[in-house]
């Protein structure tokens, strides 16, 4: 049985591969996207109960991203990363739908305790 479907987003293959080990191991089904343009697409074809949304994947801002993601037509819970621990990021991010927002790096318990978190609150 499985936790549910997470895409990983980030331009750094190290933390999508990372992520997606740790992540599988616990049960999820998981898909890793290392490009912004990939990542509606996928989301359309995929339909992940949650995306692990990094807020600069190379040129494209993850921002606008989790904008587009918030309009697609069904619930997607979005966490936003990042490795600039910038407060006025995270706000916006909050602002804009994100269900929560992490520094990297970060512990996997932490994550997996938040992916837990948001399994019970769209139970």
């Amino acid at each position: 049985m499985t936790k549910g479907r997470i895409l990983i987003v980030d331009d750094d293959e190290v933390v999508t591969g990372m992520l997606s080990e740790m992540l599988t191991t616990e049960a999820y089904v998981v898909k890793t996207c290392t490009r912004g343009d990939e990542v509606i697409p996928v989301c359309e074809q995929f339909r992940p109960s949650a995306v692990l949304l990094d807020i600069f994947i190379g040129t494209t801002n993850g921002l606008t991203l989790l904008q587009e993601i918030k309009e697609l037509s069904w619930p997607t819970a979005v966490i936003m990363m990042t490795g600039l621990a910038e407060v006025s990021v995270a706000v916006e991010s909050m602002k804009k739908g994100a269900f929560d927002f992490i520094s990297k790096p970060f512990e996997g318990d932490h994550l997996i305790a938040l992916l837990e978190r948001l399994s019970n609150t769209s139970e």
